[in-house]
């Protein structure tokens, strides 16, 4: 009977002497007066007057300074909340009887089930604030993990380079070395060819010497003699020869010896470059498999925000249902 009431007041409008009183307070307003500012003012904190304005539909801002509609619809509003206000101060409340009964146990059950509801709500934002604070311990660990990693991998190449210099070091030594000693040999070589070419000097001189001397006694044997030199020249020619081929094969020894050194060298640096491509991959896999992990986990947790925001929302759903209760009601 009250909501036909309330149906009838905003359909035919309110009574005179509610809009007169309506027009008046809303005038004053609007001109800034004192008194009937303080009124609207006591009306908008008023519990009976704001029911007043849900029963009739109307907002506080349709009724303000800012509001779109015209002066009369605003003051013809104003009066049916006034005159819907007075008619809520004059109805008895009936007690609940019947479906009403009925409907109050179904309300109080909603309510109940509203309060395990927002228990189980606050259970999970105390788990979800758990898992985060959990995942914010996992990432500073992670980031000091990947910390000592990085000192690692630094203390590596550290190692790597100290290692390539002291190679270095060494490969120059050992060129320095070698070439010593083929210069050693050089030399050991020269002054023996010219020790040789000496004494076969003297040789030659005494020979002719002794020739000269002996050249009418002994013709016969300085023919022989002479022969003799001869064969010794051709010695002395393969001996010069023979220790030639030997300096050309102690080079050639060398410089084999060399180019084995040059590629165990290249050798020990294609090792190193594949052990450090060995390492990064390494490094790579299990960057990328920290990198899984924490979209596994991010994924997880967005599904469980996703189910709190789901409660969340079957819970307004359930609030909304139990106001829109009580509005029915």
């Amino acid at each position: 009977a009250h909501w036909k009431a309330s149906l009838a007041l905003a359909t035919d409008g309110a009574s005179e002497g509610y809009r007169h009183v309506a027009s008046e307070l809303l005038a004053g307003a609007m001109a800034g007066h004192t008194e009937e500012l303080d009124i609207f003012d006591s009306l908008s904190y008023s519990p009976r007057f704001l029911q007043a304005m849900g029963r009739q539909g109307i907002e506080a801002e349709e009724m303000g300074s800012q509001s779109l509609l015209s002066v009369e619809r605003r003051a013809a509003m104003l009066a049916a909340v006034l005159q819907e206000r007075d008619q809520l101060h004059n109805v008895i409340v009936a007690p609940p009887k019947g479906a009403k009964c009925t409907r109050l146990q179904m309300l109080r059950r909603l309510s109940d089930s509203l309060a395990k509801t927002e228990a189980n709500v606050e259970q999970r934002r105390a788990v979800w604030r758990r898992n985060e604070e959990a995942e914010e311990a996992r990432q500073a660990r992670a980031a000091m993990t990947a910390a000592h990693e990085e000192e690692r991998a630094q203390r590596v190449r550290d190692r790597d380079r100290a290692f390539q210099a002291a190679l270095d070091e060494h490969t120059r030594d050992a060129r320095a070395r070698e070439r010593l000693t083929y210069m050693n040999a050089r030399a050991i070589e020269q002054e023996r060819c010219d020790r040789a070419e000496f004494e076969l000097q003297q040789r030659f001189e005494r020979s002719g010497r002794a020739l000269a001397m002996r050249d009418e006694q002994r013709g016969e044997r300085g023919r022989q003699l002479r022969a003799h030199v001869e064969r010794a020249q051709r010695v002395a020619i393969q001996a010069r020869r023979d220790e030639d081929a030997k300096g050309t094969a102690l080079a050639d020894r060398l410089k084999q010896a060399d180019r084995r050194s040059e590629e165990a060298v290249r050798s020990h640096q294609r090792a190193r470059e594949q052990s450090a491509e060995r390492r990064r991959l390494q490094e790579c896999e299990h960057s990328h498999q920290v990198t899984r992990i924490l979209r596994m986990k991010e994924h997880e947790r967005v599904r469980k925000h996703i189910e709190a925001l789901e409660d969340r929302q079957a819970f307004d759903d359930c609030r909304h249902m139990l106001e829109h209760g009580r509005h029915l009601r």
